[in-house]
């Protein structure tokens, strides 16, 4: 059997994988899947924009929820003005009513006081002071 010897054994008989990335020009979807595009020297220049783009991401995310709550808080407020508008259409239309002379006259009667509507002209008296 042959023995092999370490020593003479040339340094360029295996290259090293990231060499061997780096000499391979396009990005495969086989790169991608096994991780090897990660080791990629492009890949590491590229980290701090990478990074900016991710937290430039998450903040266009969390304005985009802001934004939809905000919008809900209207829709009820905007809901609540509605509703509060047709209770004052209704009071107002409630108190029209209640202020009727026919009306006030009813609920005099009802409640028992002894209190007749005018009728004929009204005297004025006058009082002299001493």
């Amino acid at each position: 059997m042959g023995r092999i010897d370490i020593k003479n054994r040339k340094e360029d008989d295996f290259i090293n994988p990231r060499e061997e990335i780096k000499e391979s020009p396009f990005i495969n979807l086989r790169g991608f899947i096994d991780g090897s595009l990660l080791s990629h020297d492009m890949v590491f220049k590229q980290l701090p924009f990478l990074f900016f783009l991710t937290v430039l991401g998450l903040f266009y995310i969390g304005l985009h929820y802001e934004n939809q709550k905000t919008y809900k808080k209207m829709v009820k407020v905007k809901k609540e003005v509605s509703e509060l508008r047709f209770k004052h259409i209704e009071y107002g239309i409630n108190l029209m009513k209640m202020n009727r002379l026919s009306e006030i006259e009813q609920r005099v009667k009802n409640s028992g006081l002894d209190i007749r509507p005018l009728s004929g002209q009204v005297t004025k008296i006058k009082i002299e002071k001493k």
